[in-house]
């Protein structure tokens, strides 16, 4: 078994992927995040890309505190399927399915 001890550059965007999606790198994977606002109050659509483009999964997501997706922020551990966690303002936000 091969030991890995470095997470992934960002890869190449697909053309499939919103400039806005961040990548989020782990040990021999990562995913591109995009989150997308919706008509209700702190939902939000959030589809997770593989490295090459593919869905990986999408849902709506709501918010544990006050989340404003035009102000700066970073997609963080952990996130997943189910969790999304975001650092902005210093402070760290989740937002779950």
């Amino acid at each position: 078994m091969k030991n890995l001890s470095k997470t992934l550059s960002a890869p190449i965007r697909p053309k499939n992927i919103s400039s806005n999606a961040q990548w989020l790198a782990g040990e021999g994977a990562g995913s591109w995040f995009d989150i997308i606002e919706t008509e209700q109050n702190d939902i939000f659509r959030v589809i997770r890309f593989s490295n090459i483009g593919q869905v990986e999964c999408t849902n709506l997501f709501s918010s544990s505190n006050t989340f404003n997706l035009n102000n700066k922020f970073t997609v963080t551990y952990p996130s997943h399927c189910a969790k999304i966690s975001i650092i902005q303002n210093h402070k760290t936000t989740q937002l779950r399915h």
